[in-house]
């Protein structure tokens, strides 16, 4: 009988080794889970056990495409839009915790993830060791309290907290005194960085990406837009969102919903400028995928970009919420192509700083480190 208790545990222990769990709110389209994909992408490549878990809802076309076949995703009965109230999104939580298997450590994900996260470590002994990979902000959870709360308290309730940018860690340690593990990010560009295309002769093309909450700079990126045509009567836009809906500019423009990736790249590579319009960011990828293929770069000072953008260095950076001081700085780089170029340059030696595989290294050490 001892014989076979020991075997047990050693099974068990073999099982759990060098497995991972992502606990997740949701598996839709979102910056932040594009990003958990390429972390999961590269534990899978170096050996680990990967499993999301969830909500109810499905898996997002666009995120299945990216997600490695090798690691599991498992959902809930409950979808967010059923978790109404306190009483709905913790039943939500407890469904969530309930699917956890038995692994070496799970990752929280989002501000939601947190509670399931807890209770599947403590209550349900899933795991001796949890962490929280921290995304947020607070301007996320402005009407939401319950989040907000956990934002100020959760995180010292993990082993370790990572997190994607110094602003962020600096966020973190003043609102709940941890002291959490900045994690880089890379520029989602598989291979070598790709060729900068020559942009087309007929018009100044400009991209952005976003979408129509308000903290996104939807607003502002058209007003900017709108001062630029006055001058720059070749103006086209290229918008890039997820959400579809109607536009309200006299700029032309050519809408992308939800693109593949093959045909982002070639947006990035071919427009005369990316602009982003953002106020707050944990890290903001966008504008770091456009300078890694060399395209020039104007974007709000929206903390996180901090990380790899510098003013007047790699890109021109304004303050946030102020359309003029947009429009003036698109306006500076369409009219003075050496500017772009140069920083367009700068920004490519920039992007190639951050890969896939230096981040994955340095989510595994932090990981695997002790207390």
């Amino acid at each position: 009988a001892h014989g076979d208790h020991s075997r047990r545990r050693l099974e068990s222990t073999v099982a759990t080794d060098r497995s991972v769990v992502f606990v997740t709110s949701s598996m839709r389209l979102s910056g932040g889970i594009l990003v958990l994909v390429q972390y999961a992408n590269g534990l899978v490549d170096r050996g680990y056990r990967v499993t999301f878990v969830g909500s109810g809802g499905g898996v997002a076309p666009e995120v299945a495409q990216k997600l490695s076949a090798q690691a599991e995703v498992l959902s809930a009965a409950m979808t967010l839009e059923e978790a109404i109230g306190l009483v709905g999104k913790l039943r939500l939580s407890w469904q969530i915790a309930r699917l956890v298997p038995e692994c070496e450590t799970i990752v929280a994900t989002h501000t939601p993830a947190v509670v399931p996260t807890l209770l599947a470590q403590h209550l349900l002994r899933r795991t001796s060791r949890a962490v929280w990979f921290h995304q947020d902000y607070a301007e996320m959870f402005r009407d939401r309290p319950i989040e907000r709360w956990l934002l100020r308290h959760a995180p010292r309730w993990f082993e370790r907290v990572l997190t994607v940018s110094q602003a962020c860690r600096d966020e973190i340690a003043q609102t709940s005194g941890v002291d959490a593990w900045v994690i880089p990010q890379g520029y989602s560009i598989a291979g070598g960085l790709p060729e900068r295309a020559v942009p087309s002769a007929g018009s100044k093309v400009i991209m952005y990406v976003g979408d129509r909450r308000p903290r996104k700079g939807w607003d502002d990126f058209f007003s900017a837009a709108e001062q630029v045509y006055r001058s720059h009567a070749d103006l086209r836009l290229t918008i890039v969102t997820k959400e579809p809906g109607s536009i309200r500019t006299t700029v032309p423009y050519d809408l992308h919903l939800r693109p593949s990736w093959d045909t982002m790249l070639e947006l990035y590579r071919s427009c005369h400028l990316f602009v982003s319009a953002s106020w707050w960011e944990g890290f903001g990828r966008p504008p770091l995928e456009a300078m890694a293929c060399g395209t020039p770069v104007v974007t709000t000072d929206s903390r996180g970009v901090r990380e790899y953008a510098q003013d007047g260095v790699n890109c021109l950076m304004v303050p946030i919420r102020d359309p003029s001081a947009l429009a003036t700085a698109m306006d500076q780089m369409l009219s003075d192509p050496f500017l772009a170029r140069r920083l367009g340059e700068a920004g490519r030696q920039t992007a190639m700083e951050f890969t896939w595989e230096r981040a994955v290294t340095r989510f595994v050490h932090a990981l695997k480190a002790q207390r």
